[in-house]
């Protein structure tokens, strides 16, 4: 029984070193007949060793990953719809990293190699053209479908500066939040007209609208305490004036595409009483306010916000209003627990969301207005839409 169990240990031993002799053969061999590692966006030539001459696979776009069969032709290939899987390159179905499948593979040229040691059957030519990178996953085209990329530059969160640093402007005849360099890459601003309340003036929104100009916007408000639709329209002339003058810091580096324009309480009514007739703007705000007369909506003509507290003593008109919404998309939001006063500061975060989405060109946004799931539904935020059909 012992000598039996040596013998059949030396045939044991004997197989593994020939089945080590056969892989060490199997790569020289490879070795030999292997593609061009040159990666060109055109894809590597198949091995045609171990994998047999699997042909050249375009790989797409970029051709990073591109070409099969490998080096090694550890594997055979599989089928000649995927040009072989054997060594290191990549898979046929997988175009090169970003790759659209644009360029047909062409064919092998060695139809007859035998398989790699893993292969399942041997390789059969390169893919027929045509079939490389069907596969492939395609590149991201849309920018504005992560955290940024449209007018101005991504930001990680809504409720925090964004990357611009800010400064508060007095020089002029308002009273302006914007960033310290203007222009900066080319860079044209958007712009957004602010009213304050009754019995406040901009300084009273110093400490937290200093972060609408870290995120790239110019924010200009007037400075009476009280005001009116008049106020509003000229401070909106004056800034678009302030573009187009030279020697202004504003001179041609704002969008005036892209102006908005809203108001807290007063502000806000004045805002209605612009919107009759003002044809310039993509977005309106309304904070804490509601007209008196409940006709407010009937001259908003852009998709608009309302935002209110739960303890404003405005929030019936406010209420009536977003009733009487017409067709434009609107949203609106009671914040849980918040008072006039402090309706615009905790409603800071969806502002700025707001204008990043309509004024920034970050379409992706209106998911976070969007319920039941949307940012803008949760904790303080009791929120409901009309006419929204993004």
């Amino acid at each position: 029984m012992a000598l039996i169990g040596v013998k059949s240990e030396e045939v044991v031993m004997k197989a593994y070193a020939f089945q080590v002799l056969l892989v060490l053969v199997i790569a020289a061999f490879s070795e030999l007949g292997c593609g061009s590692d040159d990666d060109t966006g055109e894809g590597q030539s198949a091995g045609t060793g171990g994998a047999g001459a699997a042909g050249s696979i375009t790989g797409g776009a970029t051709g990073a990953v591109g070409g099969v069969g490998g080096a090694s032709g550890e594997v055979g290939g599989t089928t000649s719809t995927t040009g072989g899987t054997g060594g290191t390159g990549g898979t046929g179905a997988s175009a090169g990293t970003g790759g659209t499948g644009a360029s047909a593979g062409t064919g092998g040229t060695g139809a007859t190699g035998p398989a790699g040691t893993g292969g399942t059957q041997p390789a059969t030519g390169g893919s027929p053209a045509g079939d490389a990178g069907v596969d492939a996953e395609p590149a991201q085209t849309d920018a504005g479908s992560t955290t940024g990329g449209g007018v101005l530059p991504e930001v990680a969160s809504v409720e925090e500066d964004g990357p611009f640093e800010a400064i508060i402007d007095t020089s002029g005849e308002h009273h302006v939040w914007r960033p310290a360099v203007l222009g900066e890459n080319g860079l044209k601003h958007p712009v957004f007209v602010w009213g304050t309340g009754f019995g406040s003036t901009p300084t009273n929104y110093d400490d937290f609208f200093i972060r609408f100009a870290t995120h790239g916007f110019v924010v200009v408000a007037p400075t009476p305490a009280s005001l009116s639709a008049s106020n509003m329209s000229a401070a909106l002339e004056w800034i678009v004036g302030q573009n187009d003058a030279q020697g202004s810091v504003f001179y041609q580096k704002l969008d005036l595409e892209r102006i908005a324009m809203g108001g807290h309480s007063q502000g806000s009514m004045a805002t209605f009483n612009v919107e009759a007739t003002e044809t310039r703007l993509k977005t309106t705000i309304h904070i804490a306010g509601g007209s008196s007369d409940g006709l407010g909506s009937s001259k908003v003509k852009t998709p608009t916000a309302y935002i209110c507290g739960e303890t404003d003593f405005l929030l019936p008109q406010c209420m009536t209003d977003f009733e009487n919404v017409g067709d434009q998309p609107t949203f609106f939001s009671e914040l849980a627990g918040v008072d006039h006063i402090y309706c615009a500061r905790e409603a800071l975060p969806g502002m700025i969301a707001w204008l990043r989405w309509h004024l920034a060109d970050e379409k992706w946004r209106s998911a976070m207005f969007t319920g039941p799931d949307g940012e803008f539904f949760q904790g303080i935020w009791n929120s409901q839409t009309k006419n929204w059909n993004w």
